[in-house]
């Protein structure tokens, strides 16, 4: 039986709720990006806390107290979804999903070596339409940009 979460709209980005969030992100990539180069981790980092800081939403799904999954959106574009292992397959991320569909994302972007992401996002209407060879930082990642079809809610 799925577990219930309760969703939190993280207004106060203190140091302890960035360390908390960048620490499952870090154990959530380390389960799924085994496609990551040594040391991809690291370098990706900085860039996952600063995003964590200024991102206009970030939402947690928590169970317990302690975060099980977060997602960060800006305007109709899911930025980030990143689930704790230990929550993987038990509805956390789905429903920080629905509450994104609810607040209009239309899109996201997803690393085409991740098959699990792109399943959970086909899952929730999603659809394949472009793709770039390289992620942000020019790094030989190519990603897939997913968008909702006209109509889609």
């Amino acid at each position: 039986m799925p577990e219930k979460f309760t969703l939190h709209e993280e207004t106060d980005r203190t140091d302890a709720l960035v360390a908390e969030l960048a620490e499952l992100w870090e154990r959530s990539v380390r389960a799924t990006h085994d496609f990551l180069a040594e040391g991809g981790v690291e370098f990706y980092k900085p860039y996952v806390v600063e995003a964590i800081k200024s991102l206009p939403l970030v939402m947690t799904a928590r169970a317990d107290g302690k975060a099980a999954a977060f997602m960060g959106i800006t305007g109709a574009h899911l930025d980030a979804l990143f689930a704790a292992p230990e929550y993987f397959g038990c509805g956390a991320g789905a429903a920080l999903m629905r509450e994104a569909l609810a607040r209009g994302v239309r899109s996201v972007d997803v690393n085409e070596q991740n098959p699990r992401a792109r399943r959970f996002y086909e899952k929730h209407g999603f659809q394949i339409v472009s793709r770039r060879k390289t992620d942000d930082c020019g790094n030989p990642y190519p990603i897939l940009r997913m968008e909702l079809p006209e109509g889609k809610d």
